[in-house]
């Protein structure tokens, strides 16, 4: 079972990816239904890549706060 933060990183990181490549598409001219699967895999995609993201930066704050504490005990 998937952790919910994992799925909550997904779908925030898809929707955000989303909206922002459906504008540039509108806005610049180039939307029609072909560019429609293209804008779906993408933000698919990119999606992924924000859940590793996401947790490559709570990683390095968990390992800062762990070097935070081990420096106030010496």
């Amino acid at each position: 079972m998937l952790d919910f933060g994992v799925v909550d990183t997904f779908y925030q990181g898809f929707t955000s990816i989303l909206v922002v490549l459906l504008w540039y598409y509108f806005l610049s001219g180039l939307f029609n239904w072909k560019s429609i699967l293209k804008i779906l895999v993408l933000a698919f995609l990119l999606g992924v890549l924000s859940v590793f993201v996401a947790d490559f930066i709570l990683l390095i704050m968990v390992l800062i706060n762990f070097a935070r504490a081990r420096l106030k005990t010496i």
